[in-house]
């Protein structure tokens, strides 16, 4: 299984809460699932956003690396497509076939049966970063949960 979490840029939303899943697969010693992010504006390169890696890092997610830029390949290629706002949810839908749209859900839906954003915290306070990323946090371990029934019943 491959899962994709989209936002704007790739520096805040998205690329925690990929090392936030990808940590939390590992502790609950499931595999075979593959996890990236990309961003729906072009930024290729810039590197993560620091307030948010020193906050994944103080919860011990070590964050890294450059944003990458979403890409028809990723799109086609992922199972799963959790978008961080309705503007991810249509910038991505006009790059996949319709029959493809079912594959593509929005985080606060997917994980807490809300609607709403996940508020981008980028230039904003300090708290607004942290209430983000305690957000992704408590969002992926539903992520968790759902997978875990899903192996369990198959």
């Amino acid at each position: 299984m491959k899962i994709l979490f989209v936002c704007t840029g790739n520096i805040c939303r998205s690329p925690a809460a990929e090392v936030i899943l990808k940590k939390l697969l590992a502790d609950n010693k499931l595999s075979n699932i593959y996890v990236e992010s990309a961003g729906t504006h072009e930024r290729d390169s810039c590197p993560r956003d620091e307030t948010m890696v020193n906050i994944a890092k103080e919860h011990g997610y070590p964050m890294s690396g450059n944003s990458l830029t979403i890409t028809p390949k990723m799109l086609s290629e992922a199972d799963l497509i959790i978008v961080m706002t309705e503007k991810h949810r249509e910038d991505v839908r006009e790059m996949m076939h319709q029959s493809q749209w079912n594959k593509v859900h929005l985080f606060m839906e997917y994980c807490f049966n809300e609607n709403g954003p996940v508020h981008d915290p980028w230039f904003g306070t300090e708290y607004l970063y942290r209430t983000t990323f305690k957000t992704l946090e408590k969002g992926c371990m539903n992520i968790i949960q759902k997978l875990s029934f899903e192996i369990q019943n198959q």
